[in-house]
């Protein structure tokens, strides 16, 4: 509660006592105290403190490897972040090596469509787009992650959206539309609502599948609002001749129940 609210002084206090209590009643190695170990290495990300951060999530790593094997989703988990916060740092190298290895133990871990296994491969995306320039594998992964999300959560969910807004980004990149906004409203959680980089934000017509005329912005329920908001400034940002494969934004101005 704390961490939501900004107060990270007061919740780095409560993370560093609940794993001193865990290691001190469980030992180091144990799963209560891996737990809490992670959460401090979160927020320690989160106030900036990445060597610290770092030397956290390693520790967690090395005993959640020693408990549970190689394989195991706490462990992906771990990797997963790791290699967040080595893009973070700027080092994209080791950050995808994390990424690649959390993702492909989690296509062995989980059968079907699995909400952390939609995480992993948004974030690999997401590093393959800003920190790597390949594109094409980053749209690829954008599109799985975005397949996956609509099958866990169905059409109406946030992280449905955020999937939708990073295929707009990367469709867009070419244009004047796109500056790169990297560093910002990067995880995958998020929806980066005050990021000023991109002007027409949460643009479903980028990612419509081909032979699909037409978008059912009523399926976003209470986030209508602002797609319809980002409709507008796709309209008036760019036009057809730009994106010739795109379905026309008159076509989804209509879907969403006449001028927007």
């Amino acid at each position: 509660m704390l961490q939501r609210q900004g107060d990270y002084a007061a919740a780095e206090v409560l993370h560093r006592d609940a794993l001193e209590k865990a290691e001190r009643l469980y030992g180091e190695v144990h799963e209560q105290a891996i737990v809490c170990l992670h959460g401090l290495a979160s927020l320690l990300e989160e106030r900036g403190q990445y060597e610290s951060a770092d030397i956290a999530y390693h520790r967690a790593l090395a005993n959640a490897r020693q408990i549970f094997g190689k394989r195991h989703p706490r462990v992906a988990s771990l990797l997963s972040d790791l290699g967040m916060l080595a893009a973070q740092r700027g080092d994209f190298t080791t950050a995808e090596r994390h990424l690649r290895e959390s993702l492909s133990m989690q296509r062995r871990l989980y059968d079907g469509p699995h909400p952390s296994l939609a995480s992993c491969i948004h974030n690999l995306a997401w590093l393959l787009f800003y920190g790597r320039g390949t594109y094409g594998d980053a749209e690829q992964l954008f599109r799985e992650a975005l397949a996956m999300r609509r099958a866990v959560y169905g059409e109406r969910h946030q992280e449905v959206l955020t999937s939708l807004e990073y295929l707009t980004r990367l469709r867009l990149r070419p244009t004047s539309v796109y500056a790169s906004g990297f560093g910002v409203g990067w995880r995958t959680s998020t929806l980066s609502r005050n990021d000023p980089t991109l002007l027409a934000k949460r643009d479903p017509p980028s990612v419509l599948p081909r032979g699909k005329a037409s978008l059912d912005l009523a399926s976003f329920g209470r986030l209508a609002g602002p797609v319809k908001a980002s409709l507008r400034r796709f309209a008036a940002l760019t036009g057809p001749a730009s994106r010739p494969e795109w379905p026309g934004i008159e076509e989804c101005q209509a879907d969403a129940g006449g001028s927007i």
